[in-house]
């Protein structure tokens, strides 16, 4: 008699859980917090969550960052004295043991990349926006 009332009893946990757990989707939905964190995760889609979350936290409102060289490549220039966002690249190195194979190691640098407005505007454009531009038209067909 005892195991319909075990069964009773873990349907009900489980019910609850799932009760409270979709209460508390729903406050994360309606959280400004978290909406501001989704929009950060998808602007830097390409970039690692960690590295994500470093940008969102130095700058929140930043929508479309880049390297020094990647803003010279583009014809614009970063600011002189313009404070730049800290992220960790990737380093990758052999290493030649004793034996005489090879050890791969990883280690992080910080770099630093600029928001698209913390830079100057000059008036030639950005690739980028030329191809943003590009795909906003209708091409003919």
């Amino acid at each position: 008699m005892d195991k319909p009332s075990k069964a009773v009893e873990l349907n009900a946990g489980i019910r609850s859980t799932i009760e409270q757990l979709a209460n508390e989707t729903d406050a994360a939905r309606q959280s400004d917090l978290f909406r501001n964190y989704l929009k950060a995760s998808a602007a830097f889609w390409d970039y690692s969550w960690h590295n994500q979350m470093l940008i969102w936290k130095q700058r929140p409102d930043a929508r479309f960052v880049g390297g020094f060289n990647t803003w010279l490549k583009c014809g614009r220039f970063v600011r002189k004295g313009e404070k730049g966002i800290a992220i960790l690249a990737p380093m990758f190195f052999k290493d030649k043991t004793a034996d005489g194979s090879d050890t791969k190691r990883i280690w992080f640098k910080v770099v630093y990349v600029f928001d698209r407005l913390s830079r100057d505007l000059w008036p030639s454009l950005c690739a980028l926006d030329v191809i943003r531009e590009c795909h906003s038209r209708k091409s003919p067909q």
